[in-house]
C-alpha cells in the first residue's frame, strides 16, 4: 500500500503542476467515467478475497456506508494507465479554466 500511495501522490502532484502551468482551476471526471472506473476496480478486486471480507477496504468500518472495494488491485497496469492518461492530456477528465483566463477570452 505504501508504494501505491507514493505513486498516486506523485501523479496527483504532477496533475496539480499541469493545472497550474496551464491556468486550470479544477479537474473532475467527465460524466459516467467514474462508473467505468468503479467497474474496473471491482473486476480486478474480484480476483482476490478482499471484497469478501469486512474491512476498511470495503467500507465496513463505517456503519451505513455503501459497500464498495476502493483500491485498484492491478498495480503495474493501473499506474501505466494513469501515466498514459496524464501524457494524453487527461482524457476522461474535465479541466476547468481559471476565472482570470475565462475573463480574458470572453
Amino acid at each position: 500500500m505504501q508504494l501505491g500511495a507514493e505513486l498516486k501522490g506523485d501523479w496527483i502532484r504532477d496533475c496539480i503542476v499541469h493545472l497550474r502551468e496551464n491556468n486550470f482551476a479544477a479537474i473532475e471526471p467527465a460524466p459516467r467515467v467514474d462508473v467505468g472506473w468503479a467497474r474496473e476496480v471491482e473486476a480486478t478486486a474480484s480476483e482476490t478475497q478482499f471484497p469478501k471480507t469486512d474491512s476498511w477496504y470495503t467500507g465496513a468500518n463505517i456503519e451505513g456506508k455503501h459497500r464498495e472495494f476502493a483500491v485498484h488491485m492491478g498495480a503495474p497496469a493501473y499506474f501505466e494507465k494513469l501515466t498514459q492518461i496524464a501524457q494524453a492530456g487527461y482524457p476522461g477528465l474535465v479541466l476547468e479554466q481559471a476565472a482570470s483566463e475565462l475573463a480574458s477570452t470572453g
